[in-house]
């Protein structure tokens, strides 16, 4: 339980102590885990620079968005290992087979507003100024397992094949593996496309 302030606007009220259930509103900090370290989520060996917390503005595609980092600079960033087939919306193409659905599934795990760590590989942005990084949801994503690492799982489920960077090499086994898994398993574009 924790002990909340509650005020009354009516005339001889006084200020008093409620007992609220722990764990409140999202936006309260005392449910994070104050012995949560970022630098021990999946990054390269070498990263460029610390993990960095974000929140998220608004999701382009499927391997795009864009965040608003914490030290204030607004950025475009591009998922590291992965690929989604492409929306082509500035050449008016054609969306590629299951671009709608990986960029809706992007969005239902990125919503606006979303709390993010962003880490890094090798290579810290590419030709388009736009950061390359592997994305963890949440204040306190998990450090022991991979369940809340935003660019696995796109792979995991199908929306995404592995797109090593040359650079950026660190988790080319465990993306590869897993594209592997969800191609046998005909999961998500796999089974939808073929491809």
């Amino acid at each position: 339980m924790t002990a909340r302030w509650v005020s009354c606007m009516a005339v001889g009220c006084s200020l008093f102590l409620v007992a609220c259930p722990s764990g409140g509103s999202d936006d309260d900090d005392s449910t994070l885990d104050p012995n949560f370290d970022p630098a021990f989520l999946p990054q390269g060996p070498n990263p460029p620079r610390e993990p960095i917390g974000a929140e998220v503005i608004d999701i382009f595609d499927g391997d795009t968005g864009r965040f608003l980092l914490d030290d204030g600079d607004l950025r475009s960033v591009r998922f590291l290992s992965i690929d989604t087939p492409e929306e082509n919306a500035t050449n008016n193409d054609p969306p590629e087979c299951y671009a709608d659905e990986a960029t809706l599934h992007t969005e239902s795990l990125l919503p606006r507003g979303t709390r993010v760590w962003l880490t890094w590989d090798g290579e810290l942005q590419d030709g388009f100024d736009r950061l390359l990084s592997y994305i963890f949801v949440g204040q306190t994503p998990s450090t022991d397992s991979y369940e809340d690492w935003v660019n696995l799982e796109l792979v995991q489920q199908g929306y995404a094949r592995a797109f090593i960077f040359n650079n950026n090499q660190t988790f080319r086994d465990l993306f590869e593996g897993a594209e592997s898994d969800a191609r046998n398993a005909d999961l998500g574009r796999w089974g939808e496309c073929g491809f």
